[in-house]
This record gives structure tokens, sequence and C-alpha cells, in this order.
């Protein structure tokens, strides 16, 4: 589609205003002014996801084919880990990545059903096992530490404490299907499904909110951005009319269904299967 519907701008506008009812109450809001475009690359393989840590300037790659997360930095390739195996440095099968809240890069097994945590030079730090899941395939951290992951087997999604690692709650059962990704802020966890090109939108605590269509994440701040196919549209907390819109294209290449947007802080990185564009989320001086 080329712009969001007049029902769909609707839609977005109770979706903001439920946020700021959903439980959790921040003082202030930051509002987006523009997104500046970084470093971009080509991807060394086809890629699944791409996650950026400011601390190390590190662009984490994840590729679909050969079990591998490259590691770039100003641009450059400068280290990987992974392959097939058992070794605590390789994958029975990597199936998605996220960042730790100190910047370190977290990696779903879902054959192990563990997660493992590795340094922004690459050393192994150690991991949790995912116990009593049946098929874990998609997950992220929130600001809190918590961990989200989507469980194919029962269709749900289920919530790890921060504290002892063990489930404190479970929701979205039959409601989430063929989850292609799943990121979180600090109000909002949001499951997309790219067969059926929606995005379910719960807050933090389960409670779903609502349906949309294309690829929607959120900042700190609840500014929503939607991928729709054409453009990377970008939305200050409580609007309607979108801020502004970049056209993410890299190399000759035109993005594709595979696109996945993550934020990490100021950052945001467009990845699709070719390539990955970074972002920087510039905010406005004043505040909400």
């Amino acid at each position: 589609m080329t712009s969001i519907s007049t029902i769909s701008k609707l839609a977005l506008l109770a979706l903001l205003l439920l946020t700021a009812c959903s439980g959790i109450n921040m003082n202030r809001y930051l509002q987006v002014r523009e997104l500046v475009p970084g470093e971009r690359i080509l991807n060394p393989e086809r890629a699944g996801k791409a996650v950026y840590d400011s601390r190390s300037g590190t662009m984490y790659v994840m590729g679909l084919e050969q079990q591998i997360i490259y590691f770039f930095r100003s641009g450059r390739n400068v280290n990987s880990l992974g392959g097939l195996g058992g070794d605590r440095d390789k994958f029975l099968r990597l199936s998605d990545i996220a960042l730790d809240v100190d910047g370190s890069i977290l990696c779903l097994d879902s054959a192990a059903k563990v997660i493992k945590k590795f340094s922004s030079d690459g050393a192994y730090q150690g991991e949790v096992e995912l116990k009593g899941l049946s098929q874990p395939e998609k997950f992220c951290v929130s600001g809190d530490q918590s961990i989200y992951i989507y469980d194919a087997g029962p269709q749900e999604i289920i919530c790890l404490s921060s504290f002892s690692g063990d489930i404190a709650f479970r929701f979205g059962k039959f409601q989430v299907q063929n989850i292609s990704d799943l990121s979180c802020s600090r109000e909002l966890v949001v499951a997309y499904s790219r067969a059926s090109n929606t995005s379910k939108i719960y807050n933090s605590l389960g409670a779903e909110i609502r349906s949309s269509e294309g690829f929607w994440a959120f900042d700190s701040y609840s500014n929503a951005y939607l991928w729709d196919g054409v453009g990377l549209h970008y939305y200050n907390r409580g609007a309607i009319e979108p801020v502004g819109r970049q056209m993410p294209t890299g190399f000759g290449k035109a993005p594709e269904t595979g696109a996945t947007i993550s934020i990490d802080g100021r950052y945001l990185v467009f990845s699709s299967l070719e390539f990955c564009q970074l972002y920087e989320i510039v905010y406005a001086d004043q505040y909400e």
C-alpha cells in the first residue's frame, strides 16, 4: 500500500491513546523530529534481522543460511560467531537475535531451547535455558530486562521474569500465529506476521490493544514507525499524520517482504534480506 487509510490513522490514534492509559506512567515523552541515515551495509548472506549497539558501534547481522552472526563496525565486517554445531559458540538452529540492556548480543537457539549471550567482541558470557517452552521461535528484551518469547507450539507469548527467569505470565494464545518478528518497547509488545502482513500490539502486561496492517515498531517514548512495503513512516506519539518518511534503498536493491525494524535507544535499523540501513532518531528539544 502507498499510504495509510483514514481508518488506519484513526486506529493508530486509538492505539496511542490507549497506550497512554495502559498502566505504565512516563512523566515526559520526547517527540521524534527526523530520521537521519547512517551507515548502510550489504549483507554477507541473506539476513533475517539486524540490531545495533551504539555503545560499541556494532551492527549485528543474523544470517539465514550459515547460522552465523556478523559483526559490523563503520561498515566493515570485523568479526563473526556461530555456525552449525553444539558448542557454546555455535547453534543448532539460530532463529532470532536481540540486544541485552548492556549492549551484549542475545541469540535464540530454538532447537537447543536456550538464549546465549555474547559480548560485543564475540566472547561467550552465558546462557538461559528455556524450560517448559515447546517451540521458542522469536524473542525480545524490554527495558526492565523482562524477556518476551513467542512459543510456536501453543501459539502464545511468554514473559520471563527479569529477576528469576521463571515464567511470569502468558498471553495471546491462538491470537498470534506464524510470527515473523517480536519486538518490545517500554510500554508495548508487537508481534508481526509476514504471512498476514499484520502487527498485533499488546501492552507490556499482555492486554491486546489492536491489530494494524504493516510492520509496526515503537521507541521508548511510544513514537510509532511503520514499514508499509513502500516507505518507512514515523509518527509522534498521539499523532495521526506522520512526521516524515524515509525510502530505504541500498546498492541498487529495493527492500522486499523480508524487511524488519529494530530500535534501541536513539537508533533504528531497517534490515532487508540483502542490506541493512542504520538511522539515528533525532528528537525535538521540547517535551510533550
